[in-house]
């Protein structure tokens, strides 16, 4: 069930809950500052049990001092096992690009979404998302994971987002992805991307405590460009 909570939310943005006069052209000359509220810690079984629960607001304020509070709400974008431009979201695919099924045909479904970054390049809204892990099976064993490189649309009266289509991205010339967990958005408008394991765990033989694991350099591999944006995922600790 907790894998399950947690599918849900991570393909969920935080956006405001605010009339379209914000997501009118041109709005964002009219404001001065944006300042996050947060919210205190679910106290109720109800706000416990919510997929999406929220009490946080944004308090915006114009060049003449004027300020409005806006509440936050969810706005989720798609579930594992969506189909989108008819694809199915959360899927696994081999080194050729073609989508892993079991012996009947099924398709296995990632239920663990994690990390995604929403970016804009060129003018154009992206989301890439990493989905985590697939569930067990008899028949095919332990199957890697993917990273979708999401398009994204903006409603430009009510700044809606909805996901239009996605695109596994290709790792096969790296020998694929594993367990894409962590990631953020950098500084550059670039996405970048942690393995959850190391890809060899001799690498961390012998290692017994938390410095020796500091003083190892961290090396970033396999970098990919689509629709110009770069997608650094899979960092792993390598011994010099």
């Amino acid at each position: 069930m907790k894998k399950l909570v947690a599918s849900v939310l991570s393909l969920a943005l935080l956006i405001p809950a605010a009339g379209s006069v914000y997501a009118q052209p041109g709005y964002h000359k009219k404001v001065k500052d944006v300042e996050f509220v947060g919210m205190a810690a679910p106290q109720t079984d109800a706000e416990r049990n919510d997929l999406m629960y929220s009490d946080a607001s944004i308090r915006v304020t114009d060049p003449n001092g004027h300020q409005r509070t806006v509440d936050l709400s969810y706005n989720l974008l798609f579930k594992p096992g969506d189909v989108i431009n008819g694809k199915i979201t959360g899927t696994t695919v081999d080194a050729e690009g073609h989508v892993i099924t079991d012996d009947s045909g099924r398709r296995f479904i990632s239920t663990a979404p994690d990390s995604n970054s929403l970016m804009k390049v060129a003018g154009k809204l992206y989301l890439i998302n990493h989905f985590e892990s697939i569930p067990s099976n008899r028949e095919k064993g332990r199957l890697p994971n993917a990273v979708y490189l999401n398009r994204v649309e903006q409603d430009k009266k009510t700044g809606k987002l909805t996901v239009t289509d996605i695109t596994p991205v290709d790792f096969s010339a790296d020998g694929g992805i594993w367990t894409p967990c962590a990631g953020i958005l950098s500084p550059w408008n670039t996405h970048l991307g942690a393995e959850e394991y190391e890809p060899d765990a001799r690498l961390m033989n012998g290692i017994r405590t938390t410095q020796r694991l500091h003083n190892l350099p961290a090396t970033i591999t396999m970098i990919r460009k689509k629709s110009g944006i770069l997608i650094s995922t899979a960092i792993f600790l390598k011994l010099p």
